[in-house]
């Protein structure tokens, strides 16, 4: 799971990615294969957002957050189908308008 603090109301973007598919020829399959992975926001009570998408895929998909308070969120991620011998092939990347929205990797939602 993947967390950030906003320090300051501003508008917040996350996006996140993948190697495209077209670049994997027909068969081709490895640990980098693009898989579909989904992604929403919590808030630090692990309470469901109002965001806009409310969630989004990790092809370039992006989560749109204007006028965001702050305060504690959490990221969770989903894997719809198998992600077994796959690395971490996703990658989020935060903007903030204002201030860096830096990431952070927490293990559990609870810690």
């Amino acid at each position: 799971m993947l967390t950030f603090v906003n320090t300051e109301t501003q508008d917040v973007v996350l996006e996140c990615i993948q190697y495209p598919a077209r670049l994997f020829p027909t068969g081709c399959k490895n640990e980098y294969t693009p898989q579909n992975y989904v992604y929403t926001l919590k808030n630090s009570n692990l309470s469901s957002m109002a965001t806009s998408p409310s969630q989004a895929s990790c092809d370039g998909g992006a989560i749109n957050m204007p006028n965001l308070a702050p305060g504690t969120y959490n990221i969770i991620v989903f894997s719809f189908g198998s992600d077994v011998g796959h690395s971490e092939i996703w990658k989020m990347r935060s903007f903030g308008d204002k201030s860096k929205v830096a990431l952070n990797y927490r293990t559990s939602p609870y810690s």
